[in-house]
């Protein structure tokens, strides 16, 4: 279903339906429709809250920026607490930015970015981000963290251009912040 919002004066709350833990999601993608035309979708969110929000089991956050690669999207001011799951997906996409948020309460992936570039992420808490329930049964470590920056996916070569800043990761189960690394002193990765 495709939505469009006017600016509001006041703050927006999008609360998710518990329906076998799958609650709402917000969803912003480039798409080529069957006719041919191109749609180009953008997300500017300021002072919203999402609660219940991402479906258990799935890589469908709260927020999913998804092939988003046309316009700049902007998450300000942003709260997803109490999730089924993930808390932020930004996947093949680009000009992002996320800044004064909180991911709280959710489940294995607090914010998660993979094969994206020109995103930023400052001053954003990751808190509280738990085991599912799920993974006990199959006696396998689960991957999770409170950020997974171009890290849960096994080499993400096409991940560049990602800023980490005055962020905060807390009662993460594995780790705060997973991401790549590199040689010391090396400027070229």
């Amino acid at each position: 279903m495709r939505g469009e919002v006017v600016l509001c004066s006041r703050n927006v709350r999008v609360v998710g339906n518990d329906t076998d833990n799958w609650g709402a999601q917000i969803v912003v993608a480039d798409s080529l429709e069957l006719s041919g035309a191109m749609r180009t979708g953008q997300l500017i969110l300021d002072n919203v809250e999402c609660e219940r929000c991402s479906q258990r089991n799935t890589q469908s956050a709260a927020v999913r920026i998804d092939y988003a690669k046309t316009l700049h999207q902007q998450l300000t001011g942003f709260v997803a607490w109490g999730g089924y799951a993930w808390g932020l997906n930004i996947q093949d996409s680009k000009n992002v930015l996320v800044q004064d948020s909180f991911f709280i309460s959710g489940r294995q992936i607090g914010v998660h970015i993979s094969k994206s570039n020109n995103v930023t992420i400052d001053r954003v808490v990751v808190a509280d981000y738990m085991t599912r329930p799920e993974a006990y049964g199959h006696h396998i470590a689960d991957k999770e963290a409170c950020y997974a920056i171009c890290s849960f996916l096994e080499g993400d070569p096409q991940c560049f251009d990602i800023k980490v800043t005055n962020s905060i990761a807390a009662g993460c189960v594995f780790a705060g912040f997973v991401a790549p690394g590199h040689d010391c002193g090396a400027s070229d990765s």
